[in-house]
């Protein structure tokens, strides 16, 4: 089923033919419709965009896998430290709040070492960029809020892991 707008092209595009037809049988026509020529024209460009956001989702991915993978190592090593905590009386609930608050220190201060250096790499991107300058503030704010997110959400199962910890068994460790 043709819509209006496109039967209508499709009737001009005929016409056209049969007008270069008559005045230069040996001419082809190459006539196209103008949305297949832009269609073409970023054919290259959608490309690359489309694999600059397949990387970025890949870089978010090992990155949530790198903070997560960090935030166990590091509580793993200091997992007789927060069995000593538990056994002189500290609660669950403040040894999370412990580690959360530490990793979530290290996450901040990358997130402004990463927001300073997309800073300056978005001058150098600022052709690829359409519609958005590249010193956008609602742009790096979404980015550090989803950073963020992923970040807390990252170091939540080593966290919560530390509210199980046994002391004696922490203790029998050291």
């Amino acid at each position: 089923m043709r819509l209006d707008g496109e039967a209508t092209a499709t009737a001009a595009m005929a016409a056209a033919r049969a007008i270069v037809r008559d005045l230069d049988p040996t001419l082809p026509p190459r006539l196209r419709r103008i949305e297949d020529i832009v269609s073409e024209s970023m054919a290259a460009r959608r490309f690359s965009l489309t694999l600059l956001a397949l990387f970025g989702a890949l870089a978010l991915l090992l990155a949530t896998g790198g903070i997560a993978s960090v935030t166990a190592f590091a509580v793993a090593r200091r997992r007789p430290e927060l069995g000593i905590r538990l056994a002189l009386g500290a609660k669950p609930s403040d040894l999370l709040r412990l580690v959360v608050s530490h990793h979530l220190g290290i996450i901040g201060a990358g997130g402004a070492a990463g927001l300073a250096a997309a800073l300056v790499l978005a001058r150098l991107l600022r052709s690829q960029l359409f519609g958005v300058a590249p010193s956008d503030p609602w742009s790096f704010a979404a980015s550090l809020a989803i950073l963020g997110a992923v970040g807390l959400a990252a170091c939540a199962v080593p966290a919560r892991q530390v509210t199980k910890i046994e002391p004696v068994e922490a203790l029998r460790a050291e």
